[in-house]
């Protein structure tokens, strides 16, 4: 073949010639690290601290989790909500359980009056020593209730099954 010498040639006659031909070499030498490790998820089981669970609702984690079917008006003020249960909190209540397990937890999506617009979130996770409850209404992720001592939340709930005051869900 009669063009490649004459190409060889004309690459390798300018310094920028040289450098390309040296990263392609180098780049067909190489081949893909296929031992990498996979980047860990973001989406397992939501954390019970402020920071971190703000970023894992942020990427709607919970969203594959067994739910309402659509927003439905609240009974406790005028907004709509969403409410998502963990798996293992959605087996619980169907089983009808005095306790729930470590680990399991409830989202609840907050909306508009009208039902149109997502203004926050209400998060309970169950603990070791409890429930860890939160709560943010703004887009910048500040929260207005985190912790495991929370008045506001444990009145309402407190009529609940271990502190869950829910419905079956669709499927369960």
């Amino acid at each position: 073949m009669i063009l490649a010498p004459v190409l060889a040639r004309v690459v390798t006659s300018t310094p920028r010639g040289q450098a390309m031909l040296f990263v392609l070499a180098i780049a067909a030498c190489s081949r893909p690290d296929t031992t990498a490790p996979e980047p860990p998820s973001r989406c397992t089981s939501p954390p019970p601290a402020s920071v971190a669970l703000g970023d894992w609702l942020r990427a709607e984690c919970y969203g594959a989790w067994p739910s309402d079917p659509a927003v439905r008006a609240s009974s406790m003020n005028p907004s709509g909500i969403r409410v998502f249960l963990s798996p293992s909190l959605a087996d619980s209540v169907a089983g009808g359980n005095a306790a729930h397990p470590v680990g399991a937890a409830a989202v609840r999506e907050i909306f508009s009056p009208d039902h149109r617009e997502r203004v926050g979130w209400s998060v309970s996770v169950k603990t070791s020593d409890g429930w860890f409850w939160y709560e943010e209404f703004d887009r910048l992720g500040h929260a207005t209730v985190s912790g495991r001592d929370a008045p506001g939340c444990t009145s309402c709930h407190e009529a609940g099954q271990d502190l869950v005051q829910t419905r079956r869900l669709a499927g369960r």
